[in-house]
This record gives C-alpha cells, structure tokens and sequence, in this order.
C-alpha cells in the first residue's frame, strides 16, 4: 500500500501558481531567448498553413507565434487560472498586435481574447483551422485531455502545432539536476516527442514532423554568450533534434465513409411448365407431327 505524502511534489504543482512563475520566467533573459527562437520556428511554420479561423493556447506569459501566419482571424486562449494576474489579457492583445505585421500592407482585425479552461475548450466542433500549444502539455496534469480537446475544436484535415521542451537536450540535462525543486520550468513534465507522437495517433492525428531550437545553456549570463553561439551553430546543422524546444505538426485526419450497399440476392434459375398451345408453330411439336401426318 502506498502511503499519501504530506507534501506535493515540485511536479504536481499547477495551476494559478505554476502559471504566474511561468509569466515571471519567460521574462527573464532565458526565458526571452527561448521565446524568440521559439518565435521564429513557428513563424516559418505556420507560413505555409492556411485557413480561416487560428488559435494559439498557452500558459503564462507568451509570444505570438502566429505572427508569420496569412491567417486573419487570429484567436489568443488565455487560461483562466492566469486571467487575474498581472498579464491581463487586454495587456496581451496589446503586446501581440504588436508584434503581428500584416503582409504587403493589408489591415489585419485586432486579436481576440478568449477566457477558457484549456481542457474545456469555449470553441464549437470542427471549427478552427490551426492550433497552437506553447507549453500547455508541460504544465498540466492531464495532457492527454488538452489533445483530445484540441482534436475536437479542428477542422478534419487541420494542423495543429506542438511547442514543449525537449528532454533529449542541455536543457534536460539541466532539468535532471534540478527537477526536486519547485522551479520554472524545471518542474515541468519535459514529455518526449515520442510519447506526445503516440498520443496524437490513438486520437487519429498524422505526424507530419518536428524540429527543435535553442541549443545553448538555459542561462542568461553574458559570459555564456559564446558557448551558446558555437551550440548553436552546430546545433543547427548536425544536432537537429537536441534543441531545448521543439515544434511538433500533426494533422487531423478525414474519416471517409464507405457506403455499404445490400447484398443483391442471387436468383437461382427456375423451370417453368409452359402449354404447348401457347408456343409459335415453329417450336410446337404437335403441329409439326400434324403436318407429316398430311404430306403423307
């Protein structure tokens, strides 16, 4: 029998908390670095991705990572345990309309704010082209409830976009030392790709692929600024996969539908009595035995 502990682990810390030292983390020089590489990933991700209707969902303080979207309807979720902090959503949409510079000089309406539970999504069925998680899977308890959610509100054929951290990098490594303590983002969950690929299959979601980013050290100091450089140089080229983030695509698979016609009986050949008197003087064999009788 397992005994209860008196004290939570770092791990299952969520919520409202886990949510305002998120916010307070990305503003930190790590956190800015992380964001921007991030930004710029997703930017060239969703470039290529069209559609009408696209929402990014994420935890704390966070980017627009739908900047480099065509997409005009652009849909910010916040959470509603981070809704009464100091990032208010109206400071939000502020910030991200900002940022986001419609092409050739078209006028792009302003974001909208949406106050949700990321479980509980306040979005009909099959109806957003393109999602985006920041980190929502990293600090939940229950990721595999945001997927199934996520999968419910996109358009059959829809892409959705994953951004989390990646264990298989420095910064997992640096996480492994740290994970006992009640630290951002330390305390995050780090879920592999290969575990979030699987998830995304039982929910009939195609993998198309993933990249990773930032390869440095997960510290700010200026004296790091070197090293950080030559990572990631060689990240970029021959380490692809060992960036501290990475940008997963899947897409929502169509379901076809097969008519299934009835089976066409089979008609078995039956024989019919026919009366002689109803057949053509040809084939009737009395009349031909009568006329032997009266040539002879």
């Amino acid at each position: 029998m397992k005994l209860p502990r008196l004290f939570k682990s770092p791990q299952s810390l969520r919520g409202g908390y886990v949510y305002e030292q998120v916010a307070q983390w990305f503003r930190t020089p790590a956190g800015q670095s992380l964001l921007t590489a991030e930004e710029s990933l997703c930017e060239q991700v969703v470039a290529e991705m069209f559609g009408y209707h696209i929402v990014q969902l994420g935890v704390g303080a966070r980017g627009n990572l739908c900047k480099g979207s065509s997409i005009r309807h652009q849909v910010h979720v916040v959470e509603k345990a981070c809704a009464s902090t100091d990032l208010a959503a109206a400071q939000f949409a502020e910030n991200a309309s900002s940022a986001c510079n419609p092409p050739f000089g078209e006028t792009r309406p302003p974001l909208s704010i949406l106050v949700s539970s990321l479980e509980e999504l306040a979005i009909a069925n099959d109806s957003v082209d393109v999602v985006i998680l920041h980190h929502c899977l990293d600090f939940t308890l229950q990721p595999q409830r945001i997927l199934r959610e996520v999968s419910r509100v996109v358009i059959p054929g829809g892409k959705i976009v994953i951004v989390g951290f990646n264990p298989w990098s420095l910064w997992g490594i640096w996480r492994m030392m740290r994970s006992h303590l009640a630290e951002v983002p330390w305390c995050g969950s780090f879920l592999s790709p290969y575990r979030v690929s699987d998830w995304l299959g039982v929910l009939d979601l195609h993998v198309e692929g993933y990249e990773s980013t930032h390869f440095g050290l997960p510290v700010g100091e200026n004296r790091w600024v070197g090293f950080n450089r030559w990572m990631g140089y060689f990240g970029t080229r021959w380490w692809r996969h060992v960036g501290a983030s990475y940008v997963m695509v899947a897409t929502k698979q169509v379901s076809r539908i097969t008519p299934v016609r009835p089976p066409i009986p089979a008609v078995k050949p039956s024989l019919v009595a026919i009366p002689l008197k109803t057949l053509p003087a040809s084939r009737n064999i009395a009349n031909k035995q009568q006329d032997r009788d009266e040539r002879n």
